[in-house]
């Protein structure tokens, strides 16, 4: 409980010193990402939410934001305003964030600390001169200080807590600019020979698009894209990544 009133703490006072998000920001595959650029965005604030479920991201997309990026590292509490800057920065006006604590790293550090240290010195000087009237005697007293400075090594405990970072940035898009169908391909297992048959399916259906009009649902299994047969990865391939070339779909009855 105490590492999560920490947590929502640093969520509201943190500002953005090292910029992690920036650092590890990846794009979505190049072709798709251009595609995507290339339709208009809404003029928004940006939007910060936070992953729950699988169907909350599929809410998202179906809602006109389609992912161009991602930003996934493992380090001290960054905050939310370095997310915000790395969406400003590359376009994208929703931010749909994953922060878990992942565990405390306990380590020593060295401190070189300073002693100073005086002494003094004190006395008294008795003294025999020739002078113009023969032997001269004369008694004076004299002190002084030495300042030396020695640096110590002192260990210091400290220990930092460590959240997994996992943020997916969006960009809203215009309905009407493209089909609005968003495929699901399953993640391909090490076993899987070239040419496996490969379902595919709708992950989502942009609201407001010509594929919502045509009575398209998540979930259906897609048989033909652009009236080309779908089964396997390579006839997805090109479809996959930019999804702005599908202007037409069929499903499995």
């Amino acid at each position: 409980m105490n590492k999560l009133l920490g947590l929502l703490i640093l969520m509201v006072i943190a500002g953005c010193m090292t910029n992690h998000y920036e650092e590890y920001y990846v794009n979505k595959d190049n072709s798709y990402f251009e595609a995507l650029n290339a339709i208009e965005s809404s003029d928004q604030s940006i939007v910060l939410k936070v992953a729950t479920s699988e169907e909350d991201v599929v809410d998202i997309i179906e809602d006109g934001y389609l992912p161009i990026g991602v930003s996934s590292f493992l380090s001290e509490y960054n905050g939310m305003t370095c997310a915000v800057d790395t969406a400003e920065k590359h376009g994208a006006q929703l931010i749909l964030f994953d922060i878990k604590f992942k565990k405390t790293k306990n380590y020593t550090s060295v401190l070189f600390l300073p002693t100073t240290s005086t002494s003094y010195t004190y006395g008294t000087v008795n003294a025999t001169a020739y002078g113009n009237g023969g032997l001269v005697h004369g008694t004076g007293n004299y002190s002084g200080t030495t300042t030396t400075t020695t640096m110590n090594v002192v260990p210091v405990q400290r220990s930092v807590d460590l959240y997994n970072h996992n943020a997916l940035f969006f960009k809203k898009v215009d309905p009407k600019a493209f089909y609005g169908i968003v495929p699901f391909i399953p993640k391909r297992l090490p076993t899987e020979s070239a040419d496996a048959v490969v379902p595919v399916t709708i992950l989502g259906v942009v609201h407001g698009s010509r594929a919502e009009a045509d009575g398209f649902k998540r979930g259906q299994k897609i048989t033909t894209i652009n009236g080309m047969p779908i089964g396997n990865r390579k006839s997805i391939a090109p479809f996959s990544n930019s999804i702005t070339t599908i202007k037409s779909v069929e499903v499995a009855k």
